[in-house]
């Protein structure tokens, strides 16, 4: 019986991932994604790069990686692949990360199958508790900048981890290769990876490692890229066409106040607590050295001090902060953070345990666990989406269809209803007469988990849409869209 029970638990996570695999098949390419695709076809992706790194943004990676994507039509035709690969490229690295950490630290006491258990729960706690689910994986614009970074951070931890433990320089130079990636991804990485990386740097130049000038080297790879990063053209336009910079008078509480809305938003779930009694209650202590102990303390405080400097450098240049898409990078802090304490008080606690905890509890705490992520909102969201996003994604179909067929046969222009006219007319098409109400009442027109925005219903971006479909003029009820390179004066030239 308790057999079964064990193996009910290590295939649990990777069942309750699932809502979140189904429901990238719904997503859809929005708002900045299509326009980049005329540019880089028209002008080729590196002329774009460069031109993005001296007019746009200076995040030189992330951008030349978004750009090559957006240059073929193949992406969008297969977008589903975005946000598929990119959940199982975080799964894939939290699970490296996690292996050589057991191997080298903890003495390879836990199994693979069950690290990659941990993995999943890993990916399912941060699912919980970012602020937007959509634009973390299922928006490919936002999920290259913000959550890519995030997934070779997790492959560092791996490559790093073996060379310090192992001396093999291929590690390092792999190692190197990913640190200046990642601080060319984003200025949020900058502001709070780099103060932890050199925190890292003095602990080894204390602690006399015999890679230490390795870390340092790598400290100075970080700073390279950074500053490619933070003193490109773009960066220097964007901040002299700013408005004049808040004051300390503002940052400081400001700072403060949006840290304390991550924070609680994070910690008041049972997510973490549920996590925290069940790490206390399994985590294998007895290879952790006293001294890696007090670092480890160290690096969970010192995570929680640099995000709430790093709002403040962010609300020292912009008064309205950050949107939620890099919000999400901070949840992703806070969660690193909790497992660092939760080691901590896992060997603290060791000696006041009478003994190992008794297999009934353990059972009880991962059942808390579980309870709490599926029925926390966004697991309830990714559930309930599994089936509205069915209809978003059939109703975008449709749209574009139509649009594709006037193309065909050689038309200039195409008359469109809104998006709730189509919505509508898929349910009364599709869903049986004794549920079609129910379905109009319950099921959300968007499904939250995906949805970023109704392109043609936005002035920002429906120029964008039209261009991508090789549209010149589309009709929605009253309002005219023309495509984009005509709008730019392009068309032409």
């Amino acid at each position: 019986m308790t057999r079964k029970i064990n193996s009910l638990f290590k295939i649990i996570p990777f069942i309750a991932i699932l809502p979140y695999l189904v429901i990238a098949f719904w997503a859809r390419p929005a708002a900045d994604d299509l326009t980049p695709n005329f540019y880089t076809n028209r002008y080729g992706i590196a002329e774009m790069c460069r031109q993005t790194y001296l007019h746009l943004s200076g995040r030189f990676f992330s951008m030349s990686v978004f750009l090559s994507l957006t240059s073929s039509r193949i992406t969008f035709s297969y977008y589903f692949l975005i946000p598929l690969c990119l959940i199982l490229l975080f799964i894939t690295a939290g699970y490296c990360a996690l292996k050589s950490i057991n191997k080298y630290y903890f003495s390879s006491s836990v199994p693979p199958s069950r690290l990659a258990g941990y993995a999943v729960l890993f990916l399912l706690i941060y699912l919980a508790v970012m602020p937007d689910v959509a634009s973390s994986f299922y928006w490919m614009a936002a999920a290259v900048i913000y959550q890519l970074p995030i997934i070779l951070f997790l492959f560092l931890i791996c490559t790093y981890t073996i060379f310090i433990n192992t001396g093999r320089v291929g590690y390092w130079v792999v190692s190197a290769a990913l640190v200046f990636f990642i601080f060319g991804s984003n200025e949020v990485v900058i502001f709070l990876m780099y103060p932890l990386l050199f925190l890292f740097t003095v602990s080894c130049w204390l602690n006399k490692h015999p890679y230490r000038r390795y870390t340092l080297l790598l400290m100075l790879i970080a700073s390279v890229s950074a500053s490619i990063l933070l003193f490109s053209p773009a960066i220097n336009n964007r901040s002299s066409g700013l408005s004049a910079a808040p004051g300390l008078l503002y940052a400081v509480p400001a700072a403060i106040l949006q840290f304390l809305m991550i924070a609680v938003t994070a910690f008041n779930t049972p997510v973490f607590w549920s996590v925290l009694l069940l790490a206390v209650l399994n985590m294998p202590i007895t290879a952790i050295h006293p001294k890696n102990l007090k670092r480890i303390l160290i690096f969970a405080m010192a995570i929680l001090c640099f995000s709430l400097t790093a709002y403040f450098i962010v609300f020292k240049f912009k008064d309205n902060g950050l949107p939620g898409r890099a919000n999400n990078f901070f949840s992703f802090s806070f969660l690193l953070s909790l497992f660092l304490f939760a080691i901590f008080t896992s060997v603290k606690l060791k000696d006041k345990l009478a003994g190992p905890p008794h297999y009934v509890i353990k059972q009880i705490a991962a059942i808390i666990f579980l309870v709490t992520i599926f029925t926390n909102s966004n697991y309830i969201n990714a559930v309930k989406d599994m089936v509205s996003g069915f209809a978003f994604s059939k109703v975008y179909d449709e749209r574009t269809s139509i649009i594709q067929q006037a193309v065909a046969k050689g038309k200039h222009s195409v008359s469109l209803k809104d998006y709730h006219f189509y919505w509508n007319d898929f349910v009364d098409k599709n869903i049986p007469g004794v549920f079609n109400k129910p379905f109009k009442k319950l099921v959300p027109l968007y499904p939250t988990s995906v949805f970023i925005c109704d392109d043609l219903a936005e002035k920002d971006w429906d120029n964008g849409f039209a261009e991508y479909y090789n549209m010149d003029t589309i009709f929605v009820n009253n309002k005219t869209v023309l495509r984009h390179s005509i709008v730019k004066g392009l068309r032409n030239k």
